[in-house]
């Protein structure tokens, strides 16, 4: 049996891919002439930027691993059969979950087809489909399910505890009421994690003297829409109570 180590995933950030690759994805994103034809990428989420950013910087990752040369080559050079089929081989090895290799593989195809649309992806995307097909979760998450009112009547006594426990320490009351207002929140406005955690005062909140508005642009939203919604009426005391008492702290 070799020495070597199974492989591990590295996310390599784009300053670090060869100097190619990080022509070809700027490239993907440019927009500045208005009479050329849109870049297929130039329209893309930030969400999807990131998760193909780290597709093709995990593959990257394995030539690493491999120590394959990467000295001036494009994304061509890099996703190739052979090539893919040694990484999911890799990933397999290492026992990494099915659908997180499907997910890898999704990645890696959404970045080559906008980095070089001259190519014929097409076989790749047939292993995208296969692997969507056959990938599981690995976990049964539902089992972890609480209903939504035992999950509300939490956030609730975490403030309530927060506010009325004085043995607590300012700092952990604080961590507890900004805790129960949070899952109190989103129980009645259940957003998307990276949506709700991008909440910022002035910016996706705006506040009035008898009510507050969650507003998120088209480009960070999964239905590509604007959506604004009123924070939930009754919890918006709390709000109040959080910004003016426990955020300054924090």
């Amino acid at each position: 049996m070799s020495d070597r180590p199974l492989f591990e995933i590295h996310y390599i950030p784009v300053e670090h891919w060869p100097q190619k690759c990080q022509e070809q994805w700027h490239e993907a994103f440019e927009d500045d002439d208005l009479f050329a034809k849109r870049k297929p990428a130039s329209s893309w989420r930030t969400a999807t930027i990131r998760k193909t950013r780290s597709g093709i910087g995990s593959l990257i990752s394995w030539h690493a691993y491999k120590e394959l040369t990467l000295d001036d080559v494009g994304i061509a050079d890099l996703v190739t059969l052979e090539k893919i089929k040694g990484f999911i081989a890799d990933l397999r090895d290492a026992e990494y979950a099915p659908y997180t290799i499907f997910c890898h593989i999704q990645e890696i195809y959404d970045g080559a087809r906008v980095m070089d649309g001259s190519k014929d992806w097409r076989w790749l995307l047939n292993a995208v489909k296969k692997l969507r097909s056959k990938a599981r979760p690995v976990r049964n998450k539902f089992k972890r399910l609480q209903p939504a009112q035992k999950l509300e009547l939490l956030g609730r006594k975490l403030m309530e505890e927060a506010q009325t426990n004085k043995s607590l320490t300012l700092y952990k009351r604080a961590l507890m009421f900004r805790d129960g207002l949070m899952i109190a929140a989103l129980i009645h406005r259940p957003l998307r994690l990276s949506n709700f955690t991008s909440i910022d005062l002035g910016g996706r909140l705006t506040l009035f003297s008898k009510s507050a508005i969650l507003s998120f642009p088209a480009t960070e939203l999964k239905g590509k829409r604007d959506l604004e919604i009123p924070f939930p009426p009754k919890y918006l005391a709390a709000l109040k109570t959080y910004l003016d008492t426990y955020r300054p702290y924090l």
